[in-house]
């Protein structure tokens, strides 16, 4: 027998024997002690303040608003897109081959049972594997090859990135992106913002339905269930340019935030795929942006907040722990959160037409194509 064993056995032996000596009052005195001592040892891990764990944001392989995260996996650094619009994390599968994952069996349904109804057991595996961004190390469950299997916003961002980030993960602790110094604080406690004085925020609620959820009110008028979705980062092509959209609507909102419009809108056709319009100013919540490019497709039944509105701001604080999400900007960013280029060109073409009633878009003038 093991000796540490056999002392811990006497030990507990030489207790038992001694405490069967002592008296009632004696025992209650130390049950008092124990409590007390146990409530101490709660109370210093409640009010123990939570590590910070800041990381450089890695560069985008496809270029768009996309944020990524370097997550380590078996000493290899790989750019996992932030995405809070996916429930899962995910692999692609030439890219867990390279990692060295493989699928860990079937009792990880186990795990997942609030995700049944729309995993598919023959066509997608899950493995548990341990991973690290920057000093912070946890454990995490991944689909591997799940665009076959799930249905994800944009596959083609699955299969040049190779991995998301997705809630599974994102709900476990706060993030603090500065897209000022390009770097992001992890948490499972609260993290301090570095604010300027002249801020303005932008604060949204949401709840998490697996991916990230909310309702908003726009120019006084409620949208339900707008997906805050960190990984869509949709674009359109017009007049031979390609533009990042920063809201995708249903038809059915969009029908009713453009009879209720209280500012100028300018409507363009992009084929049978879509509307696409830039609005000049739009008060969301009690925030008010300017110069939005928002799309339509005919296929979409809820309203998407994208990477590309995010990417506007300076700060997002992704607080999990209270389901809010705040968003700064500052006089400084009015660059960036005033898109003037997007308002020149709308206001130039409204003009335009106005001048010219009846004329189809293919006769705008040089100089107006060229503020798109």
């Amino acid at each position: 027998m093991n000796p540490r064993v056999v002392v811990n056995l006497s030990l507990i032996t030489f207790l038992m024997k001694n405490l069967l000596c002592i008296n009632g009052s004696m025992l209650k005195l130390i049950a008092g002690v124990i409590v007390i001592f146990f409530w101490v040892v709660l109370l210093y891990l409640k009010v123990k303040p939570a590590k910070t764990y800041t990381v450089n944001l890695m560069e985008n392989p496809e270029g768009s608003g996309h944020i990524c995260i370097p997550v380590t996996m078996n000493d290899s650094v790989h750019p996992f897109v932030f995405d809070t619009g996916a429930s899962f994390n995910v692999i692609d599968s030439g890219l867990s081959r390279k990692i060295g994952l493989s699928a860990d069996g079937t009792h990880f349904f186990e795990k997942i049972k609030r995700f049944t109804e729309t995993v598919r057991s023959d066509s997608v595996a899950f493995t548990e594997s341990k991973f690290s961004v920057g000093s912070l190390k946890t454990t995490g469950i991944f689909l591997l090859n799940g665009y076959k299997g799930l249905l994800l916003d944009d596959i083609e961002l699955m299969q040049r990135t190779g991995a998301i980030m997705g809630m599974e993960t994102i709900r476990n602790f706060n993030w603090l992106f500065n897209f000022a110094d390009n770097t992001v604080t992890i948490s499972k406690g609260k993290i301090k913002i570095p604010a300027l004085q002249d801020d303005r925020i932008l604060t949204l609620d949401f709840y998490d339905e697996g991916i990230t959820c909310m309702n908003i009110t726009i120019d006084g008028i409620t949208i339900q269930n707008v997906s805050f979705d960190t990984g869509h980062g949709g674009a359109v092509m017009l007049f031979e340019k390609k533009k990042n959209v920063d809201i995708f609507f249903s038809k059915r909102d969009s029908d009713t935030l453009l009879a209720n419009n209280k500012h100028p809108v300018l409507g363009l056709s992009s084929g049978s795929v879509g509307e696409t319009f830039i609005i000049d100013t739009m008060q969301i919540n009690d925030f008010t942006m300017q110069g939005l490019f928002a799309f339509m497709p005919n296929d979409y039944d809820k309203a998407y907040i994208t990477a590309n509105f995010i990417r506007r701001f300076r700060i997002m604080y992704f607080d999990s722990t209270n389901k809010k999400i705040h968003l700064h900007v500052s006089p400084s960013d009015s660059t960036r959160h005033h898109r003037r280029d997007l308002q020149n060109f709308s206001r130039a073409l409204l003009k335009h037409f106005e001048e010219n009633p009846g004329k189809s878009s293919e006769g705008i003038p040089q100089e107006i194509v060229d503020l798109w």
